[in-house]
């Protein structure tokens, strides 16, 4: 039997699909933002736009900390690279606690923006099962 050398997606595929998941993140962020802004006030519009711009920012180092790994498999199996995954998560929750702490804006707000890559995710998920069971 022979194997299969060639990948199954592409990298202009992957690039695609990121940049049609973050086009569906930023959609959702405006639409939440402004419905922060219209029911709860200024704070949770800008609330949520903080949290998406965390969202943001937690995609593109969880980006650049997975392509670390796949051009490189020898730093793939240091424990710096492990730390540098998880450092991230200390990194966001530091900045969510402390607009807690300080009651900078509404923590509800600033979750609900960081909520949103989850829920394009999710959406972009629903869009290729439709599209391709059609």
């Amino acid at each position: 039997m022979g194997e299969l050398n060639e990948p199954l997606t592409t990298e202009a595929e992957v690039r695609g699909a990121s940049r049609v998941i973050l086009l569906i993140m930023l959609g959702i962020i405006a639409l939440m933002a402004m419905i922060g802004l219209v029911f709860a006030g200024e704070r949770a519009g800008i609330g949520v736009l903080v949290g998406g711009l965390l969202a943001w920012l937690n995609y593109r180092w969880l980006d650049s900390s997975t392509r670390a790994v796949l051009v490189d498999p020898i730093t793939a199996t240091t424990s710096i690279l492990a730390m540098k995954y998880v450092f991230r998560y200390f990194v966001i929750g530091a900045v969510v606690f402390g607009i807690w702490w300080w009651n900078i804006l509404p923590v509800e707000a600033v979750i609900a923006g960081l909520g949103s890559f989850a829920i394009a995710v999710v959406l972009q998920g629903l869009k290729s099962i439709f599209k391709t069971s059609l």
